[in-house]
């Protein structure tokens, strides 16, 4: 049996306000995770360079800092568990920044978006028997 449902746009990313005043980019911290080919730290032995976060959403985020005139240290951006960085995201005191995460029915009230970078679709297999 095949259970079918739709991830809505994973996005580049999440804004967090939970005041509606506006909050300086200087100030956000940004919080991702390892998903590749969207944002992961590449690994690879590359003479002289230190491995960096890279990916799809990565270089999207670069160039929306580019185009506003401001400057993005990819040093600074905190590699977190999915799951801590989601719980982060949605602290009233902290002014965060989640990239790439799934829109979704059940998140929708919960941040202010920014994207899509894609649409994905997500299936659940599972034995007969099993139900």
């Amino acid at each position: 049996m095949q259970l079918g449902f739709k991830l809505i746009y994973p996005l580049l990313l999440v804004l967090i306000f939970i005041v509606n005043s506006p909050v300086s980019f200087a100030k956000l911290i940004i919080i991702t995770e390892q998903y590749p080919p969207f944002n992961y730290k590449d690994t690879t032995k590359k003479a002289g360079k230190k491995q960096q976060l890279t990916g799809i959403a990565v270089d999207i985020l670069k160039q929306t800092y580019l185009n506003a005139g401001l400057k993005l240290n990819l040093n600074d951006i905190k590699i977190l568990p999915w799951s801590r960085g989601y719980y982060l995201a949605q602290q009233a005191h902290l002014t965060n920044m989640l990239f790439s995460t799934a829109r979704t029915k059940e998140r929708e009230d919960l941040f202010k978006w920014v994207g899509p970078i894609v649409a994905d679709y997500t299936s659940v297999y599972a034995l007969k028997r099993k139900k």
